[in-house]
């Protein structure tokens, strides 16, 4: 009888350790599809919800997944019209890599398949998009290592703070900004994310980040970002764009780091450089152009 119940209870704790094991995976699905109608406008979703492509922990695999969402509004990326046919086919790619977003705080924590199913409105997508955009410019230009980018906050701030930026010490704009960024990351991160310590089959534990939606969880990587003391910034002299920074070492699930698509987790410990512009740019002012104005005075 004792032995009958000790495997019950074992039975019972793998059970809860999977169940909140799950708190820190998304699922990537086989088959997503758009959709379109007068009434609830246009949006992508999951066609088959038994067809999962494979899962992964966000906070591991891809320590800058904020940075790549907020840079898909850089250089024209996205339309400022929210349901545009570009913009529909640049959040269809996302969708097809990283999952959907999946409705942010408000989102089921007891979702059936941690996917963010049934489906991302395009125009909810898009405003995310453009949101996280704008926080992420406005951190950098408040953090230029030479200054605040007053240019840059003045266009990114409503019309009534404009008059406080431009007259205003730079250390002055410097907080002021760095409380508005942190005032957005607050709101959105807000019931989303939640602190997680769950038990593996060995016997050992496991701390990580639970988090109700993906979009959640690029917000609190937002948050680190907000609170980082090393943070690198883009080598090209020109650009102030952050390329990475320090994060709290989030544990690789055991079982994804061994799967074929799930377990291939990328960094940016070793990153220079924002875009390929950029590198070409930095070569150029410090090799090329050199080079060229040697010649001229031989």
């Amino acid at each position: 009888m004792k032995a009958t119940k000790n495997k019950a209870l074992i039975r019972s704790t793998q059970s809860v350790a999977n169940e909140l094991m799950r708190a820190t995976k998304w699922a990537v699905f086989d088959d997503y599809r758009t959709y379109s109608g007068a009434s609830w406008g246009r949006g992508i979703y999951v066609y088959d919800l038994e067809g999962i492509d494979y899962e992964y922990q966000p906070l591991v695999r891809y320590p800058d997944l904020f940075l790549r969402f907020a840079r898909l509004a850089d250089n024209n990326g996205l339309d400022d019209e929210l349901e545009t046919e570009k913009n529909e086919a640049v959040a269809f790619e996302w969708v097809k890599s990283y999952g959907l977003l999946g409705g942010g705080a408000e989102a089921s924590v007891a979702m059936r398949t941690r996917g963010g199913e049934p489906g991302d409105s395009l125009r909810g997508f898009t405003s995310e998009a453009w949101a996280a955009h704008h926080t992420l410019k406005s951190y950098e230009a408040a953090t230029r290592p030479n200054g605040p980018d007053v240019e840059s906050l003045v266009k990114l701030t409503s019309e009534q703070d404009r008059d406080l930026i431009l007259n205003s010490a730079q250390e002055t704009v410097r907080e002021w900004a760095l409380w508005q960024v942190r005032l957005i990351i607050q709101s959105e991160i807000a019931g989303g994310v939640y602190p997680q310590v769950y038990r593996l089959a060995d016997g050992s534990c496991m701390q990580g980040l639970g988090f109700n939606s993906l979009l959640s969880a690029m917000w609190i990587q937002m948050f680190w970002l907000a609170a980082a003391d090393h943070v690198r910034r883009c080598k090209n002299q020109e650009c102030s764009r952050v390329v990475s920074f320090e994060q709290p070492q989030q544990q690789a699930h055991p079982e994804l780091r061994r799967s074929s698509r799930g377990g291939r987790y990328a960094t940016r410990e070793g990153k220079e450089f924002c875009s390929a512009t950029c590198r070409y740019s930095y070569h150029h002012l410090t090799v090329r152009k050199p080079k060229r104005q040697a010649k001229k005075t031989r």
